[in-house]
């Protein structure tokens, strides 16, 4: 089997985005329609051709701005309110549920990238073992399990690192980030129309 099944087997395929706003906020200076097209792009140069979908997750207090939801509706982007209270890792397992749904929804193959913290917990990795078992693509930002090539994993934290970019502030928000030089990921084509969830 290749080294690289994750991005060839996937190129075409869906590719859904869980993004925890509360994890990795918008830079200052860039707005929610231009974090989705800079993402978009990202997973372009990556080879992730296939229709893209993203929801966004955030505290109660976070998305009670309702200029703040407007623009997430605004940029078609779906948003949802994390679960609170408990452990550190009720956020996660709210957007898990989410992806599960997706899968039924969604036939294998496609790509589940996790934009969140808190994903080291072993119950958390199981549950994403199991979708990754079943053709689903999971690709996290903030946990590098053993069952996950590192190459494989690879494209969702060059995703979260955009986030830190100081390139993609205003007047640079066009530029495509460079991938690092070990990552041997191919180029596409093109993407198709944006999709959501």
């Amino acid at each position: 089997m290749s080294q690289f099944r994750g991005f060839r087997g996937f190129s075409e395929a869906n590719t859904y985005i869980f993004w925890n706003v509360d994890d990795y906020p918008i830079p200052n200076g860039l707005d929610t329609l231009s974090m989705k097209e800079i993402m978009e792009a990202q997973l372009e140069v990556m080879d992730f051709c296939g229709p893209v979908s993203i929801q966004a997750y955030a505290s109660k207090n976070t998305f009670s701005d309702d200029e703040l939801l407007r623009k997430f509706s605004e940029a078609g982007i779906k948003t949802s309110i994390l679960r609170e209270g408990g452990s550190k890792y009720s956020g996660i397992y709210s957007m898990l549920i989410d992806m599960y749904l997706c899968a039924l929804r969604n036939p294998p193959p496609s790509n589940l990238f996790v934009l969140s913290k808190n994903m080291d917990d072993s119950s958390v990795l199981l549950h994403f073992r199991a979708l990754d078992h079943r053709e689903y693509g999971v690709r996290l930002s903030d946990a590098e399990p053993y069952w996950l090539p590192r190459n494989v994993n690879l494209a969702a934290q060059f995703l979260a690192n955009l986030f830190h970019d100081e390139t993609l502030l205003p007047n640079n928000n066009k530029r495509k980030a460079e991938l690092p030089a070990d990552s041997h990921l191919p180029q596409s084509q093109g993407r198709p129309k944006y999709d959501v969830l």
